[in-house]
């Protein structure tokens, strides 16, 4: 619901759409991970768990690498963001 209301607030700066929209994709695969992944560990019951997580492991594996590509283009739209509009990251 708030991804959904942040994803509507207008991002009138130079550069602030684009620094929203990757902090949205962001958050979206964070909810996907939860939804998903999360969930399913939280419910496990049973003889069958120990293989169940090591696939969630080795899934969560692959979606490591999406996380990083995903956090690292939030930082690049920082910086553009800030570049734009004359602001300095510390």
């Amino acid at each position: 619901k708030k991804i959904k209301q942040v994803s509507e607030l207008p991002a009138e700066m130079p550069g602030g759409e684009d620094f929203k929209n990757a902090f949205i994709e962001y958050y979206k695969f964070e909810k996907d991970i939860y939804e998903t992944d999360y969930r399913e560990i939280c419910t496990m019951k049973g003889s069958d768990d120990a293989l169940k997580l090591t696939q969630i492991a080795l899934k969560m594996q692959d979606k490591s690498k999406k996380e990083d590509i995903l956090e690292k283009n939030i930082h690049k739209e920082q910086e553009s963001f800030a570049r734009k509009n004359g602001m300095k990251i510390q």
